[in-house]
Formats: C-alpha cells, structure tokens, sequence
C-alpha cells in the first residue's frame, strides 16, 4: 500500500533493479540506432552541433551554445565516430532519466518508480527522439535538474539548493530558450505557494537569481554585440507565418502532447488483467494522488510549459513545432504511473522487467530492416557517403600542391558532415563574409587556403565579389553508399580559396 510523503518526510528508497534499468537504457539506446540508422539524421543537427561547438564562441546564429560545446567536449576525450556519438546522446537520456527518479522516490514507491523507466522506453520523445542529439534533446537533463532543484528548494528552502537551482536553470538556457517556458512557470508555481513566495523575495531568491544571471552573463554580452541574431531566427525564420498555419501549427502542439503521452498508456496496459472487466479503465483514485504537493509541482511543470510555449508563440507569432517540446516529457512518466493503482505493481512484478526486455529484443531484432529502409530513402543528407567525400576532398587538396587544410566553405550540409569525418580538427566558415566568423583568423588564409565545396559551379560568385581568390581543382566525385536510394553517385565542385 502507497505511504503518504509529507514535504519534508521520508522518502521511499531507491532500488538496485533502477541501476539495472538506468545501464540497460544506456546500452539500449547507444546500440539501437547504431544498428538501425545510416547516419545521424536527415537535418544535419548533429553534424552542426560539432562544427559550432569547435569554435567555442558564446552564441551561435540560431541557438545558444552549450549543447555544440558539449559535443565539442565529449569528442576531445573520445574518438569521433558514430558509437560515440550515440553513446554520449544515450547518456544524456540517462543522466535525465536519473533526476526523474529522485524526483520520484518523493511519492512514488519502488516498483512504480521501475514502472516510469518502462514508460520512459515506451514514449516516443524520451527515445527515438531523444537518441537525435540536438538542442532539444540537450535540454532533458538540465530541464529534470531544474526541476529537482526547484523541489528540493520547496522543502528545505537551503540557499545551497537556490545557488544550484539558478545554475541549472541558467544551463537549461544555455541549451535553448525554449527553457525559458519552465522557467516562468516555476515562478508562476512559487507565486502561488505563500512559503515560496516569501523565499523568492528574500535571500533564497537573490542567490538563485545571482547565480543564473552571471552564469547567461557572457552570453548576454555576446547577443547584444551580435545583434540579437538567434532571436532574429526564432522570430522570422520558422516557417509561414500565415493565419492559417499558426493556429494549425498551436493545434498541432497541443494535440501532439497528448498523443506523445499515450504509448506510455500502453505500458501500463500490461498490468492490467482483463479479467478486471470495465474496471481497466477506471482511473478514480488519480483525483486524490494530485493532492500531494510534490505531484502538485510535477503536474505545474508538465502542463505550465506547454501553455507558455503556446503563448509566447502567439506573441511572437512564430509557428510552433511539437518536437521542441521533447523536455516537457521528462517528467511524464511520473504522471503516467499515477494512473494505475500502487497495488497492481506488487501483484505483477515481473511484468515490468519482462516488458523491458521484450521491447529493447524487438527492437534490436528489427534493427537491420530499419537501417534497410532508411538507407532505401533518397534523402542526401542521411544516406551522404561523407568520410569518402573527406577523404577524397583531402587526397585532391594534397595532390595539388596544398599543405594544410584549415577549414571547409560552401554549402553548409556538405561541409558540415565533411568536418566531423575528415582528420584532424576542421572548421567550417559559415559565410564568405570575415565578420560573421570570429573563429577563424583570416590572416591565416592570406598564407593558406581552404576548400569551397559546391553542388553549382556558380556558387562562388558571393566569393568573389567578397575578395575571395578562387582556384579550381579537380571535381570531386564519390559512389553513393551500397543500396541507398537516390543518386548512384554524387559529384561536387571544388576550389581552393585564399584572402
């Protein structure tokens, strides 16, 4: 039977079986898209996670920094390839799946915190979109931080937990500032908790707020000094923008929400008995277990951001994409789980762990027609050969005579997956212009060159008319991957380029 945790009482203890689940959920999700996906995505994201992090500026033109940073970190102390790649994004999910557990134990016992990792495994945004490392994906465990914190501030009001809480909150920025949403729901939360508020308004909330503005205070200083450009893109650079495809677009995020959450219904399901007739369905205990102020808060942090996120769209009149809302999700396993009675669990304990193995043996097993299907999609960015493109760009840049290749230029889903697979440390050069790349020192280019790499001979008229001096080399042509759809082979322009 379900104790009662009071706000500053015991909390129910964490099993070893969560260990054993937080490692199977590692290994599940470094190994699954490693046998089932061709490359990293069909968008580039994470291709461009580490050419922005390598310049290790405070600001990028469409995100703040910290998920390319950390990209940039993880592959100084591992090799760059595709397992680790998937290995550090597999980790990310479990760190956050981590902090979702302690913030479970608060009211949820043991079995049923085994039962919000096997939700988690079932919903879509806390698996085969959070293996996709990107700036929504990179929010997870900071979002989950926040949120521990926050609670942890609720209960014993330490300013040891408010410093903490304003640097996870200032790093959930950092990744993007979609996390802005939780944020001012979580004050909104602390306006209406007298206790809270009190805290907020004194020297608990000076510290949180001290923290979190010094540690956003470099990349402040960097937006104003470029112009508020990421604000630029999220403003005008989303789409239509028309009526029509607004409100869709609202309704499609709402909407989408919803449906995110029922395959995590699905997983209860399987502690059901049918022999419980219509009594399968009925959720009449879930009023009282809202009661609890810890689930109180859990309930803020899920719904509250959705609706700010609806709002500040409509403010900002920006279509909104239901994916964004991939951190929100972290805790929708602990609300899940509470709509199963606490008894069911203790009936069935081997459904849990039985479940968990089914799913991920499923899927490993379909695993290599997945990767079939994907490479048989004409998608270029997914199926690009991109190491044979490094490899032969490089094998052509040194028989003509060139030494050092310092950085690559020209279309940028092309020379993004190229510096990622090429030796060495590449950078890229986002326009022809010197002043919107202060990681490159341009002097460099007066003595050595980089390559421009195109699917248009005329593409390198914008060099020119920017002082570039261009000289041709050889075109570069390269066979498409075995079985991939699309072109058999991809053929690229390519020229050295100096100041």
């Amino acid at each position: 039977m379900t104790k009662t945790i009071s706000m500053r009482g015991d909390m129910y203890p964490i099993s070893t079986r969560i260990f054993y689940y937080l490692l199977a959920t590692l290994v599940f999700w470094t190994i699954f898209p490693l046998l089932s996906q061709i490359s990293f995505d069909s968008y580039g994201d994470m291709f461009e996670n580490y050419v922005w992090g390598i310049r290790w500026q405070w600001g990028n033109d469409a995100h703040p920094p910290l998920f390319g940073w950390t990209v940039a970190a993880w592959f100084e102390l591992f090799p760059r390839t595709r397992l680790n790649y998937w290995l550090l994004a597999a980790l990310n999910l479990t760190i956050s799946l981590g902090f979702m557990i302690v913030i479970a134990r608060r009211f949820l016992n043991e079995r049923q915190q085994d039962c919000t990792l096997l939700i988690a495994l079932f919903m879509p945004l806390l698996g085969f979109q959070a293996i996709r490392y990107n700036a929504n994906a990179a929010m997870l465990p900071y979002w989950a931080a926040t949120i521990f914190f926050y609670i942890r501030l609720y209960e014993k009001g330490r300013l040891i937990d408010a410093a903490a809480l304003g640097l996870v909150a200032a790093l959930a920025m950092l990744s993007k500032y979609f996390s802005a949403t939780l944020i001012i729901t979580l004050f909104i939360h602390a306006m209406t908790v007298p206790h809270i508020r009190s805290m907020v308004f004194g020297r608990v909330g000076l510290v949180a707020t001290a923290v979190f503005l010094a540690v956003l205070l470099p990349h402040i200083i960097w937006l104003i000094d470029n112009d508020f450009r990421p604000f630029v893109f999220a403003a005008s650079e989303q789409g239509n923008d028309s009526i029509s495809n607004i409100i869709y677009r609202q309704a499609e995020f709402f909407i989408g929400q919803i449906v995110y959450l029922l395959p995590g219904f699905v997983a209860l399901a399987f502690f059901r008995s049918f022999h419980e007739g219509l009594q399968i369905f009925n959720f009449s205990h879930v009023p009282q277990k809202f009661k609890n102020p810890m689930v109180a808060i859990i309930l803020w942090a899920f719904v509250g951001p959705i609706i700010a996120a609806m709002l500040i769209a409509l403010v900002m009149w920006t279509p909104l994409t239901s994916n964004w809302s991939l951190p929100i999700h972290i805790v929708a396993p602990l609300l899940v789980v509470l709509f199963l009675p606490a008894e069911k669990f203790e009936l069935r304990p081997w459904v849990g762990p039985l479940v968990f193995s089914l799913f991920c043996t499923v899927a490993l097993i379909a695993s290599p027609f997945l990767k079939n299907a994907d490479l048989a999609k004409p998608r270029g960015i997914s199926v690009m050969p991109y190491e044979e493109l490094a490899q032969q760009a490089e094998a052509i840049w040194h028989e003509a005579g060139y030494d050092r290749l310092l950085a690559f230029g020209g279309d940028n889903t092309l020379t993004y997956g190229m510096a990622f697979s090429a030796e060495g440390k590449k950078q890229t050069i986002f326009q022809t212009n010197p002043a919107y790349n202060p990681w490159l020192d341009m002097k460099d280019f007066k003595r050595e060159a980089l390559l421009v790499i195109c699917e248009e001979a005329n593409c390198v008229k914008d060099w020119q008319d920017d002082g570039w001096k261009l000289t041709s080399l050889p075109a570069l042509q390269v066979d498409a991957l075995k079985g991939a759809g699309g072109p058999s082979t991809y053929q690229y322009y390519i020229w050295a380029a100096r100041r």
